[in-house]
């Protein structure tokens, strides 16, 4: 009966409080906040009321009969039964004002829904077809304007067609008030600017963004361009004709490749752009723009991993970080000879900065009879490299609630190390010496650590071995068993940055048998 009773109170203070239709050409003050009411008798002493106040909007302020009571939410328990004045605010939303009556021995719920407060604009545009835009949104309206609803306060109102200047302003919107905005756009002279290749380098034999470059350029109004590329000798390598500029943002996709489908040999390549205004239109300087772009057959990203944050190798962390802004992602499935009743869901990620480092992410899914976590965050710095040599600093946090995760190197501790790799054409060998804070027991102990890997990277693919082994330092260095030993292979099989992966990883320990573990990757190079 009283839940009926609670019903039914919501209902009808719902439905009063929905916004009434506005008017035809005039802003909509009607509307106001919902309240969804709920009351309950309660076993409370005799000439005292609860009330329970929550508002959906954060930092609401309320105020009990003109009293201002702090921000909600709001709970009493000792108030007199009588009728109360309730007042909701919060800055940006229209305000709440509405009295109820608080019953003997009960309980009043009261959840407040704010709305925003708003105004309107009506905007005027010349040319009729110009796009508008709206703090950074484009905001559609008829032909040559309209009026529109926007939240009260300041807004960055800006106007633009392309062959005409761009106009900007501020507006401010006031509660329920109208304002009349008139934009007109005056033609803009032809000019180009910003010509710019998406990358320095690329190598047109990688797969994936890496096998080409982007080349940009803007232009203001219509006209028509021409763009060239030429090597060092000003021979002309790569052509495009822009007969038609008809948008501010223009591109061409250069392969790196020669008339013959092969990469073009490595060296600075000349990028020029010459533009001229359509018929009887006004030009501004420049109309001639140049800019360069390198092709570096030594970028050779084969797909490297990142799963437990270890950018390279699933046991070696590669000292080279990727290009500049590169991101690469996997998720794996890794799966124990001893059967899937301890498998793995593992994802990586890694995040090149400036090319001279590289975040690492790892996260995993184990099942260990139930459920476990692990999470892995790692930073690469490149801090050398000379000719085929590269020696970088390697630092990495983990934690796991497995007591022994099937994740290599996932166990909770702190990694640090010094990578350091070798490269032969696309054969590369890598030693990174290190030191292991083992965390997960009550005595935390610092284990030496050695790992090396071997690979090789195409522009394709990529395969190689890499191991782990720790030593106890107390007494002298001795190997600390299980080794780690992972082989594994990378594939880019199509233009795209889609790669495949696979891995068999195996714990090798003096005179017992090795435990093996195998995984299937899915994920995208950079």
């Amino acid at each position: 009966m009283h839940a009926r009773r609670g019903l039914l109170a919501a209902l009808a203070l719902a439905l009063a409080a929905r916004p009434s239709p506005a008017q035809p050409g005039a802003p909509d003050a009607g509307r106001e906040a919902e309240v969804l009411v709920e009351v309950e008798r309660l076993a409370a002493p005799e000439n005292r009321a609860a009330l329970v106040v929550t508002v959906s909007v954060k930092a609401a302020k309320l105020s009990l009969n003109r009293q201002e009571m702090g921000k909600a939410p709001y709970e009493s328990r000792e108030l007199l039964p009588g009728s109360y004045l309730v007042e909701v605010s919060a800055p940006g939303y229209r305000s709440l004002s509405r009295s109820f009556e608080l019953a003997e021995r009960s309980e009043t719920r009261l959840h407040v829904v704010l709305v925003p407060a708003t105004g309107w604009a009506s905007f005027a545009l010349s040319p009729a077809d110009a796009e508008l835009l709206v703090d950074g949104a484009a905001l559609e309206l008829g032909p040559g304007g309209g009026r529109t609803e926007l939240p009260v306060g300041r807004h960055a109102v800006a106007a633009r067609r392309f062959g005409f200047e761009r106009r900007e302003l501020l507006l401010s919107v006031a509660e329920d008030q109208e304002s009349s905005i008139s934009l007109e756009l005056s033609p803009a002279p032809f000019a180009v600017k910003a010509l710019r290749p998406s990358r320095p380098s690329f190598n047109p034999a990688a797969a994936g963004e890496l096998g080409k470059a982007l080349i940009r350029f803007e232009a203001s109004a219509p006209g028509s361009a021409r763009l060239e590329i030429r090597d060092a000798a000003g021979l002309l390598v790569a052509s495009a004709d822009f007969p038609s500029l008809e948008t501010w943002e223009l591109s061409f996709a250069w392969d790196g490749r020669g008339p013959d489908g092969l990469p073009l040999p490595d060296g600075n390549y000349l990028i020029g752009l010459a533009a001229s205004p359509a018929p009887g239109a006004e030009a501004s300087d420049p109309l001639a723009l140049s800019s360069s772009i390198r092709i570096d057959s030594s970028l050779r990203i084969g797909a490297a991993g990142s799963l437990a944050a270890m950018p390279g190798s699933l046991l070696f962390p590669d000292p080279s970080p990727s290009p500049a802004k590169s991101f690469s992602a996997e998720l794996a499935w890794l799966l124990p000879s001893s059967g899937m009743a301890d498998s793995a869901f593992a994802l990586g990620a890694g995040l090149s900065l400036g090319g001279k480092a590289q975040l690492g992410l790892g996260l995993a899914a184990e099942t260990e009879g139930e459920p476990k976590a692990d999470l892995g965050l790692s930073l690469l710095l490149a801090l050398a490299k000379a000719g085929p040599a590269a020696l970088g600093a390697y630092a990495r946090g983990t934690w796991s609630s497995a007591d022994e995760p099937l994740l290599p190197g996932s166990a909770s501790g702190i990694e640090l190390s010094l990578p350091l790799s070798l490269a032969a054409d696309s054969l590369s060998l890598g030693l990174s010496p290190g030191l292991r804070l083992e965390l997960g027991s009550s005595s935390p102990e610092a284990l030496p650590l050695a790992r090396a890997g071997a690979w090789v990277a195409r522009p394709r693919w990529r395969a190689g071995l890499s191991g782990e082994l720790a030593f106890e330092a107390s007494g002298g260095l001795r190997p600390s068993w299980p080794a780690l030993l992972c082989a594994e292979a990378r594939l880019l099989p199509g233009p795209g940055p889609l790669a495949a992966s696979a891995y068999l990883l195996a714990g090798l320990e003096p005179g017992a048998s090795p435990s093996l573990s195998f995984g299937l990757g899915l994920g995208f190079a950079p």
